[in-house]
């Protein structure tokens, strides 16, 4: 099963967070999820595999140039998607077990009451769920695929000579689409394809048609992080429908895999691009 769960939230007090409140977001989905099962929240907590969830920063606020403001009374909402069913299970089961009258979460040291949860498609334009399986059945013939960068993205390419972080900051079809499939076939139950083929095949026949991007940065507690953010739109060249199938099918899992690094921390935030 693969979820996307929008979560309605009340702020209880004011503050400020940061506009890369994802951390803070992220710090609170292992907090739920190591009150049911602590061994599964210290295993996500190691950075060194790929994680099956993402977690979105704080909707709602007003933007300043501080961050985003927090007022009591007012409505939010974060949404947590998960690609692995043992996780999900996990993630429902807090929400079950939880006896307390007046649920809450806490972002960056502020309060919020949570007033309600929701995985179905249509509730909400972020919420929704699907399988592996469906994704690939329902999955169009399209030459001209397009996707939504809701929140900062951008692609780790490893290490300098120096040991400084290397980034890529545009959407180039090859790490869009290299790294959806390499999700898919970490935790799908049957593999698409092999990595190496696919990426070649995606720089050879896959080329940016259209977008409308622009820069931005995120300033994260340690750092600054620069991406980008908006619409982009790929085309395949010549007649190739299973590879076409293919890209359709991982552009609409991006919606629940994110796209590029970080997407545990508010980034890579994604959906196949509606009018």
């Amino acid at each position: 099963m693969l979820t996307s769960t929008v979560i309605r939230l009340r702020a209880s007090a004011s503050g400020m967070l940061p506009r890369a409140m994802g951390e803070y977001g992220h710090a609170a989905f292992l907090s739920l999820i190591g009150a049911v099962a602590p061994d599964l929240a210290r295993a996500l907590h190691d950075g060194r595999t790929r994680h099956p969830y993402t977690v979105s920063p704080l909707f709602g606020g007003k933007g300043t140039k501080n961050g985003i403001l927090v007022r009591p009374g007012h409505a939010y909402w974060v949404r947590f998607t998960i690609i692995d069913p043992r996780l999900y299970e996990v993630f429902t089961r807090y929400f079950a077990e939880t006896t307390s009258p007046d649920l809450e979460m806490t972002l960056g040291g502020i309060a919020f009451s949570v007033e309600e949860l929701t995985s179905v498609r249509g509730a909400h334009p972020w919420s929704g769920y699907s399988t592996f399986e469906e994704l690939f059945a329902t999955a169009a013939q399209e030459p001209v695929v397009g996707l939504q960068f809701w929140t900062l993205t951008a692609f780790s390419l490893g290490s300098t000579d120096h040991g400084g972080p290397r980034y890529a900051i545009l959407p180039e079809p090859a790490l869009v689409f290299d790294g959806l499939l390499d999700r898919w076939n970490r935790f799908a139950p049957q593999p698409l394809g092999e990595r190496q083929e696919w990426r070649r095949w995606v720089s050879e026949h896959v080329m940016v048609r259209g977008f409308t991007l622009r820069s931005d940065v995120w300033a994260f507690r340690r750092h600054l992080q620069v991406g980008f953010v908006g619409d982009c739109f790929y085309e395949v060249k010549g007649q190739w429908p299973q590879e076409t199938r293919q890209l359709n099918a991982l552009a609409a899992f991006s919606f629940y895999a994110g796209v590029g690094m970080k997407t545990t921390m508010g980034m890579g935030q994604c959906r196949p691009w509606r009018r």
